[in-house]
């Protein structure tokens, strides 16, 4: 038990042990800290002091005299800031005196002084200098007490100073001048070498870093060009030039500046002599410039000759063969587009330049174009494997068209238009020749102005002749395929052979099956052309836009003239689509009219009707229109492709010599209803509907009479309606109706008799071939109107003074009554 208590009283025994251990350690830091307190200094020992005199040791003596303390500190450090605040007053004083005369000396320094004339005129020679080692002239300042004397020596001293300052200042003013000269119109070493010996060999060879230098290379040559628009804006136009006339214009500008000057130091002529020479040098270094530079093209039109392969083009000799996408990707290199850039300020290789890739890329696009037909480019099929297929094949080619002229719009752009911070990146960035900087749009649209370029006979081509060029070999072939197209389709069966025997016409022909009906053949082909006047709606579009956004983008560039005159910029591919579409548009038109003529013709076929194959045709063209997006609304469309047209073409014919049935009209009303849906005019569309209408309504009334006298033969008063219409025709007065034939009181009891008991169930028409309920219910509703009215008009006349019967009780029934056994 005793163990098992000690081993419980364990735990606390710890905690106990733990507490007096810390506290054993606080205590040790206080001694610590108190050991380390120094009783020496004078702070401690002035306390001490002070407590030593107290004469009660408590917290609040204590805190009363360290609060006594503290006030006589602030007293004492009071005091001592107010001697530092008259002191730096004082010291401010003294500052601003010492400023006073010191600037006093200045102005007395700078002060033009005016020298004893002739005799009295102390030269600078002879004049003390301070510090000098000369005994005499010392002993002399020494000895001279005189006033005048010393006044002297103050005039002397004073000139000096003002001698030095002035040299000095004009030195200073010299160096700037010279530095602004060298900075504006010179090259450094790097560049002159580059425009002396660069001859574009290590490009050609590959060699590393061959582009970083060869942008450096023309950096150089923009650098040269900013030198001589400087010139140019420093000293007048006639300085850019590399003709020794030109140095009378810079050193008469010279020469009129220093004579304007009212400077009257003794160096004028030392500053003249100075200017002559700086303008000599002027001149000499502008030449050495003109003649770099004009070496530079050279060889830049060499260079870009002999990588694009121009020089074989040039000379009519047969080029090697190169891969296509290379020589894309060459006009699209940004040391490329940079070199023509730069070789613009030289037009004349510019212009030619210009003109020989243009005609390359005519000859490589019409290849592509015949390749593409033929064995088919690239990966594509040859595009005449759907000859047999008008729409697909006019389709395809008018897209490969296009897809040319965008890849050569984009060729043309980067031709022309350079935009430095696009090849960013390409860029080299170490360089010291990106330092300077090329000329400005402003020093550009300057030098146009005064007419830098005085040797430029025509305009440079622009991005839009470039595109016009390049495009302009494959508008005859792609002209003369679709136009075969459109005149095939536009003939008819067997003329169409006998024409093509007749003119000995080779290409494609698009033939029918002979089981097909003539109709719907006829359908077919006005479908077709219909068709690939859509299409080319579309790619005209298509191709205007980008003709225009490179054309707008052209004059926003430079905004240069055309190369070709104004009337030839119409693009050659444009104008073929053109061409085409008016060729489309007249065909379309033509076999319209056609088909319209030979309605009756094609009806004699089974189950077709004038008014059907007219309903046929309208849907086929609206569907088409539909589908295709050449007829959108922001497209302008031919007069002759419009759902107008086919409206006033087709329904002119149909009526109304050709509708001569309710159905007839429903089908055309349908027709209306279809091109109403895809936007025909609502003139159009009212005009029609209105003249549908009259003539649907007059050919039901002709319906209903026809039904009407069948109706009345069957009730049986049809005899008594006829012998009513006897009697009027050969009435006289006093005669009755009894007493005519037809009209005798048992003919009649009959005849109503058979009237009233067919009343219980009417035989109406039903008219179940009328498809269009609505005029179907108006049909049946105006056969039993003209029976009623047939009734009323007998019950009338045998009820009157003409009747003549002793005894009406034969007529059972008055006109409301069978208005309502009728049902009206």
């Amino acid at each position: 038990m005793a163990n098992v208590e000690e081993d419980g009283a364990n735990p606390r025994g710890s905690t106990s042990s733990g507490s007096t251990g810390s506290s054993n350690h606080m205590l040790s830091d206080k001694v610590t800290r108190a050991l380390e307190v120094r009783t020496d200094t004078p702070a401690m020992v002035a306390a001490l002091d002070a407590l030593s005199h107290m004469q009660h040791l408590d917290a609040r003596s204590v805190r009363v005299a360290i609060e006594q303390d503290a006030l006589e500190q602030a007293l004492l450090f009071e005091t001592e800031l107010r001697k530092l605040v008259e002191t730096v007053g004082s010291l401010k004083s003294s500052i601003v005196s010492i400023s006073n005369v010191a600037h006093e000396v200045t102005r007395a320094i700078h002060t033009n002084v005016l020298l004893p004339p002739n005799d009295n005129a102390i030269s600078k020679n002879d004049s003390p200098v301070i510090g000098s080692h000369d005994p005499a002239a010392a002993n002399a300042v020494e000895q001279s007490n005189d006033p005048s004397s010393l006044e002297e020596e103050e005039e002397r001293l004073a000139a000096l100073l003002s001698d030095a300052f002035r040299e000095r200042e004009e030195a200073a003013r010299r160096a700037e001048i010279v530095q602004t000269f060298l900075d504006k119109f010179d090259l450094s070493q790097t560049e002159s070498h580059l425009l002396d010996h660069y001859s574009f060999e290590d490009f050609f060879s590959g060699a590393p870093g061959a582009e970083q230098q060869a942008l450096s290379f023309l950096d150089a040559l923009e650098r040269v060009r900013t030198i001589r628009t400087e010139l140019s804006k420093t000293f007048g136009p006639d300085t850019s030039g590399i003709s020794s006339s030109s140095a009378y214009t810079l050193e008469s500008a010279l020469q009129d500046d220093i004579e304007s000057s009212d400077d009257p130091s003794n160096s004028f002529s030392m500053r003249s002599s100075h200017r002559r020479l700086g303008a000599t040098s002027a001149i000499r270094m502008m030449e050495h410039l003109a003649a770099k530079q004009e070496r530079a093209y050279e060889r830049l039109y060499q260079f870009l000759q002999r990588y694009l392969s121009l020089e074989q083009q040039q000379q009519q000799q047969p080029q090697e063969p190169h891969d296509e996408d290379d020589l894309d990707d060459a006009l699209m290199n940004p040391l490329i587009r940079r070199s023509l850039q730069v070789l613009k300020h030289v037009p004349a290789f510019y212009s030619h330049t210009l003109e020989l890739i243009a005609a390359n890329r005519r000859s490589q696009v019409t290849r592509r174009f015949l390749l593409a037909l033929t064995t088919g480019y690239g990966s594509d099929a040859p595009i005449e494997r759907m000859a047999h297929d008008p729409n697909n094949y006019v389709g395809d080619m008018l897209a490969f068209c296009f897809r040319t002229m965008n890849v050569e719009s984009e060729l043309a752009r980067g031709l022309v238009s350079y935009n430095k911070d696009e090849d960013k990146e390409s860029a080299h960035n170490t360089n010291d020749t990106n330092d300077h900087d090329l000329p400005s749009k402003e020093d550009k649209e300057e030098e146009e102005e005064k007419g830098d370029d005085d040797l430029l006979l025509d305009k440079p081509m622009e991005a839009t002749d470039i595109l016009a060029h390049a495009v302009s070999g494959i508008s005859r072939p792609l002209k003369s395929r679709i136009s075969q197209v459109i005149a095939s389709l536009a003939r008819r069966g067997g003329q169409e052979e006998q024409t093509a025997q007749a003119n000995d016409l080779s290409g494609p022909s698009f033939e029918y099956d002979d089981d097909e009906e003539e109709g719907v053949a006829a359908r077919s082909r006005i479908a077709s052309i219909y068709s690939i006047a859509g299409l080319l709606l579309f790619y005209q579009s298509a191709m205007t836009r980008t003709i225009q956004k490179l054309s707008q983008e052209g004059e926003n560039n430079n905004g240069n003239t055309s190369y070709y005159p104004q009337d030839d910029k119409i693009n050659p591919l444009m104008e073929a689509v053109s061409e085409c579409l008016e060729e489309a548009s007249d065909a379309f038109a033509l076999s319209l009219r056609v088909y319209g003529a030979m309605l009756q013709e094609f009806a004699l076929s089974p189950g077709d009707t004038e008014s059907s194959l007219t309903h046929a045709m309208i849907v086929e063209i609206v569907e088409l229109r539909v589908a295709s997006p050449g007829f959108s609304a922001d497209v302008i469309c031919p007069t002759s492709l419009s759902l107008e047209y086919l409206c006033d073409t087709l329904l002119n014919a149909v009526l109304p010599s050709l509708c001569q049935t309710l159905d007839d009209a429903v089908q055309l009303k349908r027709a209306l209803t279809v091109t109403k849906k895809a936007g025909l005019s609502p003139e159009s569309v009212s005009k029609w509907e209105s003249s549908i209408g009259q003539h649907e309504k007059s050919m039901a009334q002709d319906l209903i009479d026809s039904e009407a006298q069948q109706v009345l033969e069957i009730c049986g008063l049809k005899p008594l309606k006829d012998a009513l219409d006897q009697m009027q025709l050969v009435y006289i007065e006093g005669m009755t109706c009894a007493s005519h034939p037809g009209l005798s009181l048992q003919e009649v009891t009959e005849g109503l008799k058979e009237f009233y008991s067919s009343l219980y169930s009417p035989p109406l028409p039903s008219f179940d071939y009328i498809k269009d309920p609505v005029l179907r219910k108006y049909s049946r509703s105006q056969t039993a109107q003209k029976v009623l009215e047939t009734y009323e008009e007998l019950y009338t006349t045998l009820t009157g003074e003409m009747g003549g019967y002793e005894n009406t009780s034969f007529l059972g029934h008055n006109p409301d009554q069978v208005k309502t056994l009728l049902s009206l």
